[in-house]
């Protein structure tokens, strides 16, 4: 009896708790995740990485990088900021810039990827100030400091900023040509650990600031290393435009995205000292680029690689051996740090301040950073651009924006139309830059359901202004209106992309109409007509707006049968989710009314635009962090409930990432940042899993009791036998004592079939198999 409980207490003892069990499976998704996360993210880069190298002839170091090589290589590029001369700011207005330059430095470092800097960054001194003079005959020592020398500044004297002691190397100088040693003057500091680039941000109220009252903010870069990358910058915000809130948070983080681009190297001074370098393990080895920036048809192009291999692809040119993109030019024909609007226009790095759904940071910006040769590009991170998309050749031209047929630029200024995105209402003017040609310029936003347009006209035209609202060139009138069509002019409808892509639109309280691309179409009780657009822009694949699933009658050639298909119960294979969607606002600054208004319009705008019931929505909270929304979807049961959980939450993401998440409370309207789904299944993953192992030790244990019964049954049962047998001590074991051996074997190897038939059982289990990968997935 003491062995059988010895033997029970080491099984028990060998039989992981379902706690370790949760913890190891965990420990080994989280490591295959992470492996397979570095493998494709260096994978993308090798590919762009040998494009580049194939169109440089002065690329010597040319050998077949492994993908252990580029992770060992280059890193996101790690950007501190320092925040100083932000005085003025409240400190509502101050959490609100660090709330938006935060999300902006983690898009970059999405974005570029460095050779890291080894230890502490230290910024190094201007010696050309600093120094009086060096030895002839050793240009790299400084032989004497300038009296005058008392600090550093950024490039330029930007604004008069110091530089922080305690970032800079130490400042020294040679007593003699030949010394080895040299004395330091200056002491500088311990520099910025775990850093590659660091940048300066102020608030501060400067000359350029209240002399241009419409400037938000300025840069430049402060410092580049050996290999002449930017590793310091500066950014002022002018607080009086901050303070007027007249800047929406999303129109700021365009701002300072554009304008970090620039401090990191999208600049007139280093478009000249674009690099080709090589890596080693522990070295980096730079050497100039052949004349990045060249003149020819006119125009000043930067002419790199990939930005031309970029730009031959967007704009489809095939026939020229050259094409590269054209920069702003500015007096004296000098080119500056910004693209050509004619031909880059929409781009985040033109130099017009725009409304920032209609800014995008595009491939061609992010393969000149990679042209620069301190930069690995993630080109996942672009976002989509549009201008000029497959327009040949000679986009841009005089010649072809006189081109009648050209849906980027228009002929006749004043006339009103549509913006060439189709996303705001547009008038055709010559903005600065533009010469002879002239495009649509945004006037009023499709997609502001607050635009100032008087009702009466709104009805009589059927318009609808909505965040899935476009505009269309039309003179729809609705009939008896007691007004006259009149000219053709940007309108805004509802639109949708059906089931198979096409482009369909509601005008007024009419069905939903099929508005074939490059056509003109009339509509019920209307005067007039609608002209749809040309295929290109809208209803592109994969279509980036969230697609109804509702079918409308007037449109559907289905039997009445299988129109009761379509509404009959679903399984949804989704759990209950909870989804949070945050706000950049300051939850203490409003009241319990206005939260709850908050609340109760952010999840109308919800139902609207995923098409989910209002059912399906339970335990809505609002809390702090910035101001964050949330509520439990629960899987959909029946088709009237709208999509999926899946679906439902991808159609949402994809208006939110796109700016379109907009939600009118009161008299103001809020934009959502961010939208995150968590899981409220981990917890009881670690439930499931620790019951199923607690099942397997019982198995096992209980068979081992099971076994330990039968034998001691069986020895128990052949005593008795022999004692009601006559045996004879020296004769050979009886036929049924033979016999009870036997059977006591069966029994004990039948014992150990239970045990490996439960254990069978319970692994091939597909319930228990569906929650393991459950948990697999959660973790990825």
């Amino acid at each position: 009896m003491m062995l059988l409980i010895i033997v029970v207490l080491l099984v028990g003892a060998m039989v992981p708790s379902g706690d370790a069990m949760v913890q190891d499976a965990t420990n080994l998704v989280q490591n295959d995740a992470r492996y397979y996360y570095k493998a494709n993210f260096h994978l993308t880069n090798l590919k762009s990485n040998e494009k580049s190298q194939q169109h440089n002839s002065n690329f010597k170091f040319r050998r077949k990088r492994t993908v252990d090589d580029i992770s060992r290589y280059f890193r996101p590029i790690r950007i501190r900021p320092f925040y100083n001369g932000t005085a003025v700011l409240t400190d509502k207005e101050l959490t609100r810039l660090k709330f938006l330059l935060s999300s902006v430095l983690d898009e970059i470092k999405s974005t570029l990827s460095v050779f890291p800097v080894a230890g502490a960054l230290k910024l190094p001194r201007n010696m050309s100030a600093a120094c009086a003079f060096n030895f002839p005959r050793n240009a790299h020592k400084c032989g004497r400091i300038r009296s005058t020398y008392f600090a550093e500044y950024c490039l330029n004297n930007i604004d008069n900023f110091k530089l922080p002691q305690a970032h800079l190397e130490d400042l020294t100088y040679y007593l003699t040509a030949n010394s080895g040693t040299p004395v330091v003057s200056h002491p500088g500091g311990p520099g910025v650990a775990d850093t590659d680039y660091i940048l300066y941000i102020r608030a501060t109220a400067t000359h350029v600031c209240t002399t241009q009252g419409t400037i938000l903010a300025y840069s430049n870069y402060c410092r580049r290393d050996e290999h002449g990358r930017p590793i310091a910058g500066y950014i002022n915000f002018c607080p009086a435009a901050l303070k007027r809130n007249i800047f929406s948070d999303r129109l700021v983080t365009k701002i300072a995205k554009h304008e970090l681009l620039h401090t990191l190297g999208f600049s007139k001074h280093i478009f000249p000292t674009f690099k080709v370098c090589s890596m080693t393990a522990n070295s980096m080895t730079c050497k100039n680029r052949y004349r990045p920036v060249q003149s020819w048809g006119g125009y000043s192009r930067l002419v790199t690689p990939r930005v031309e291999e970029e730009a031959k692809r967007h704009f489809n040119c095939t026939k020229d051996s050259e094409f590269g993109v054209p920069l702003k030019t500015n007096n004296g024909n000098k080119y500056s740090s910004h693209w050509d609007p004619r031909y880059m226009q929409g781009s985040l790095m033109t130099a017009e301040l725009t409304k920032p759904h209609l800014l995008s940071l595009d491939n061609i910006t992010l393969a000149a950073f990679e042209d620069m040769g301190w930069y690995r590009v993630n080109y996942r991170m672009a976002e989509p651009f549009l201008w000029g998309k497959n327009a040949g050749c000679d986009f841009g031209k005089d010649s072809n924006c006189a081109r009648k047929d050209s849906p980027y630029f228009c002929q006749h200024g004043g006339s009103a139309g549509c913006h060439y995105l189709h996303l705001d209402r547009g008038q055709c003017q010559s903005p600065a830059g533009f010469d002879r040609c002239q495009l649509m310029r945004q006037q009023v936003s499709c997609l502001n359901p607050s635009a100032d347009i008087p009702d009466d006209l709104i009805a009589d035209h059927g318009e609808l202004y909505h965040d899935r609202s476009r505009c269309f060139v039309s003179n729809l009138t609705l009939t008896g209106a007691g007004r006259s069509m009149g000219l053709s002019v940007g309108r805004c409808y509802k639109h949708r992309c059906n089931e198979t892509n096409l482009l369909e639109i509601k005008v007024g309280q009419s069905p939903w109409l099929r508005c074939p691309f490059d056509t003109a179409i009339m509509v019920s009780r209307y005067g007039g007509t609608l002209q749809c657009p040309r295929s290109g822009i809208l209803c592109l694949k994969p279509d980036p707006k969230p697609v109804s699933t509702t079918k409308s009658p007037s449109l559907s050639t289905t039997p009445a049968t299988s129109i009761i298909q379509t509404t009959s119960s679903i399984k949804d294979p989704s759990p209950d989710k909870k989804v949070e969607l945050t706000f950049a606002l300051d939850y203490d600054s409003l009241d319990l009314e206005e939260k709850n208004k908050l609340k109760a319009a952010t999840i109308e705008k919800v139902i609207n635009t995923t098409s989910v019931s209002r059912d399906r929505i339970k335990d809505v909270t609002i809390r702090k962090g910035s101001v964050i929304i949330s509520f439990i979807l629960k899987p959909s049961t029946h088709s009237s409930q709208g999509p999926v959980t899946s679906e439902v939450y991808r159609n949402l993401l994809s208006v939110v990432n796109a700016g379109k998440f907009t939600v009118v409370s009161g008299n103001k309207t809020y934009s959502v940042d961010y939208a995150v789904q968590v899981s409220l299944e981990k917890t009881d993953k670690k439930e499931d899993s620790s019951t199923s192992a607690g099942i397997l030790a019982g198995a096992v244990v209980g068979s081992l009791l099971l076994f330990a019964s039968l034998i001691i049954g069986l020895v128990a049962f052949n005593k008795y036998k022999q004692s009601r047998m006559r045996v004879s001590p020296v004769s050979t074991p009886s036929v049924q004592t033979m016999e009870m051996t036997t059977r006591g074997q069966s029994a004990a190897t039948t014992a150990r079939g239970v045990v490996t038939s439960q254990i069978g059982q319970f692994e091939d289990d597909p319930l228990t198999n569906i929650h393991f990968l459950d948990r697999i997935s959660i973790q990825s």
